[in-house]
């Protein structure tokens, strides 16, 4: 009887229990009966509809299940319900009737590794912070008036990928089309616009730290997309089941001590110039810090760190995804390449690139964005959703926390909305009247409150590199291979296999194309171009004076020479010299008292009457403050990397051969031991020291040696007109209140 008794209480702490159990699953069951629920598939104990799911990619599964069940399905994978919606009146009453409802996202193991236990924008609960990282979003970081103060950035990134592109070695003929793998391409350029946007910083570091960014990006993005077993099994994580966490744990540790470094560096900039440390554009760190300065208490480390964490992973991988698509679509559909063309041919001509102001102009390029953002969405499932209280979506009532899957890749393909959902065919938005018209019958962005912030971003983005892209090269696919379109698997729905493609460039080809006609037809250089191409007769222009040198020895200067020393000519020449144009005025106005001493020597040796090159070299002052600027500012502050072909001597040390040689121009044109009061603008600085050839390598913005620049002569010459023609013309006067 003792040992009856004694028994009873540990009976009772088993039995309790159980009861517990099963009366709450009872209720549970008699209270789901009651509810009229959306369809469900048949399940399995314990897993549920997972074994449904197996097969990849995720979407077409879905889909499939959508397909023989409705537009909207209860699903369960493990222990989480989850809806379905595959329809877009359906989404559309998720997103508009029940927005607020379905504002929240569901707890996962990725955005509480990832997303700073859930606080980054993408993640974060619906709720006061929410909104303010919202707002940061809106007014600071991409407003129209922010992307288009950022539109130079994007501009260069985008020509940055045309000159590389343009220098690449024909494939089986010097002369002939390039084979190239566009995915890596298109994977550089979206992670240089975002990193040029965060933080310019970057550009100084080293290569292998911009490698180290890029594995992290990538490596976010394929365990974000993985299935992770413990998301639908959660008690498997108190059991030690942690391979996906450990994962994400090394992930974590990467990613915050770089986001760490960059945030730190810019930090120290800011106390050491007062100011953001980049004169001319703020970078999404500077406006961070600005505002952390003015409210620390909203504006934390974790929210600064969580916020660039986000925009690297969400703005590169979907924006490389959705180019590549697009050129893929492109090649499938000749017709509709040349008819983009034709479209940039009528509104830009072949005498300029594209820029980015242009776009709105292009309407049929913007139609075959659109199109295959409807077709091959970036991010097939939208992030999910949570339903934060009960409601109905199609006449079927929704429990409170129900996850929320929109199958953005099947709404894109309902034939019951669209005309012949799986062709490709841009024009249906000509008639459609665009994406907004499309309503929610089109949503690669999402739709509602939580809808993604970065669209104008992404959109500015793809259609300036894609237009580029079109403009300046003409595009094949390789002899004898269709274009692979097989989906992989991932948060974004990459391709399987990397698009690899033919192409030969199209513009600077025209422009040697033209002139060759040309001298065919007249015998002569015809008619001379300013610089590259066409108008003023009587000059040989560069792409004359290479024709004729071809002419006499068609071994040496081909095509391929040419075509290259019209690139370099072009990108060189450009950008280096009007930055230094800037820099230049820039230095005029804080310095007033060098500006009056200009334009007091202009009004003694030119007068008010004329104006002229061969007025420059009678100008030393103006010639001071070039090598002023030039010294502190050098447009290339790194000369370009030599090697050593042998072993040598630097300063007594041995230097083995196949070491590269960096030369820090910057450094040694602010060096104390070199120059009196380095740091200070002082053009008169030159009048002592004779000129810069006086200087020697105390001074090297272009180079020295035999691989110097051969454009130091040009480039004086339009800096130093430049210069003369703004300063005589006009006031030069600062805006008032600003520095």
């Amino acid at each position: 009887m003792a040992d009856a008794a004694s028994s009873l209480p540990l009976l009772s702490s088993l039995l309790i229990p159980l009861f517990l159990l099963f009366a709450s699953l009872s209720w549970r069951w008699t209270k789901s009966v009651r509810k009229n629920l959306p369809p469900s598939p048949r399940s399995f104990p314990i897993i549920g509809h997972l074994h449904l799911i197996a097969k990849l990619p995720t979407h077409r599964a879905l889909a499939a299940i959508a397909a023989a069940r409705g537009p909207v399905v209860l699903l369960r994978l493990g222990s989480r319900p989850v809806l379905l919606v595959s329809s877009a009146p359906a989404a559309e009453e998720c997103f508009t009737a029940h927005d607020v409802a379905f504002a929240n996202r569901p707890n996962l193991l990725v955005p509480q590794m990832l997303g700073f236990v859930c606080t980054t924008m993408g993640w974060t609960p619906h709720g006061p912070h929410w909104r303010d990282l919202r707002r940061i979003y809106a007014v600071h970081l991409l407003s129209s008036a922010a992307l288009r103060s950022s539109s130079d950035s994007r501009t260069r990134a985008v020509r940055s990928l045309a000159k590389a592109l343009f220098l690449e070695p024909g494939d089986s003929e010097p002369d002939g089309p390039r084979r190239v793998e566009m995915k890596t391409k298109f994977y550089n350029l979206a992670y240089d616009v975002m990193m040029r946007m965060v933080a310019t910083a970057l550009k100084e570091g080293s290569a292998e730290e911009r490698q180290r960014f890029r594995e992290i990006v990538q490596k976010t993005s394929a365990v974000s997309g993985a299935a992770n077993v413990t998301e639908f099994f959660p008690a498997l994580r108190r059991l030690g089941w942690r391979g996906t966490e450990r994962k994400l744990a090394r992930l974590q540790r990467s990613r915050d001590a770089l986001i760490g470094e960059l945030i730190e560096r810019h930090r120290v900039r800011r106390r050491q110039s007062g100011s953001n440390g980049d004169k001319g554009r703020a970078t999404v760190i500077d406006v961070m810090l600005s505002l952390q300065e003015s409210d620390p208490g909203t504006y934390t480390d974790v929210t600064i760190r969580g916020l660039i964490a986000e925009i690297l992973a969400a703005g590169t991988d979907t924006s490389a995804v959705t180019m590549e698509w697009a050129m893929c679509l492109l090649l499938i559909h000749p017709e509709v390449l040349h008819a983009a063309r034709a479209e940039l041919d009528a509104k830009i001509g072949q005498g300029r690139m594209v820029e980015e102001e242009d776009i709105p102009n292009l309407a049929y390029l913007n139609c075959i964005i659109n199109e295959t953002l409807r077709l091959y969405p970036a991010v097939p499932l939208l992030v999910p959703h949570e339903s934060s209280q009960d409601c109905t979506v199609g006449g079927y009532d929704v429990p409170r926390g129900t996850m929320l899957l929109a199958n953005a890749w099947a709404i894109h393909r309902d034939p019951n909305t669209w005309d012949q959902p799986e062709e490709f065919k841009p024009e249906r938005f000509q008639c459609e009247g665009g994406k907004e018209e499309a309503g929610l019958r089109m949503l690669p962005f999402g739709s509602g409150r939580r809808r993604c912030p970065g669209e104008g971003l992404a959109m500015r983005v793809i259609a300036l590199a894609l237009a580029t892209l079109i403009h300046c090269f003409e595009w094949d696919k390789l002899p004898g291979e269709d274009v692979d379109m097989t989906e992989g698997q991932g948060l974004s729905m990459p391709k399987v296999k990397p698009l690899e493609v033919r192409t030969r460039d199209a513009l600077i080809g025209e422009f040697i194309k033209r002139h060759r006609f040309r001298r065919r037809r007249s015998g002569s250089n015809g008619e001379a171009a300013v610089a590259i191409g066409n108008g003023d007769k009587g000059r040989a222009t560069v792409i004359d004076v290479m024709l004729s040198l071809q002419e006499s020895d068609p071994g040496t200067y081909t095509d391929v020479t040419i075509k290259g020393l019209i690139a370099e000519i072009l990108a060189a020449g450009i950008d280096t010299s009007a930055v230094t144009m800037e820099r230049a005025m820039c230095l005029l106005l804080i310095h007033p008292e060098v500006l009056h001493a200009a334009r007091a020597e202009l009004d003694a040796k030119i007068g008010q009457g004329r104006m002229a090159e061969e007025d420059i070299p009678n100008l030393p002052f103006l010639n001071f403050i070039i090598n002023e600027t030039l010294r502190l500012y050098p447009a290339v502050p790194l000369l370009m990397p030599h090697e050593s072909s042998q072993d040598c001597t630097v300063g007594g040390y041995d230097v083995p051969h196949g070491t590269m040689l960096l030369a820090n121009a910057w450094a040694i044109h602010r060096d104390p031991n070199t120059w009196d009061k380095p740091q200070e603008f002082k053009p008169e600085r030159f009048q002592c020291e004779g000129g810069k050839e006086e200087a020697g390598l105390r001074m090297l913005p272009f180079g020295s040696g035999r691989r110097k620049c051969p454009g130091e002569s040009l480039a004086m010459r339009v800096i130093g007109l430049a210069l003369v023609t703004l300063i005589h013309c006009s006031s030069g006067r600062s805006f008032r209140g600003r520095r």
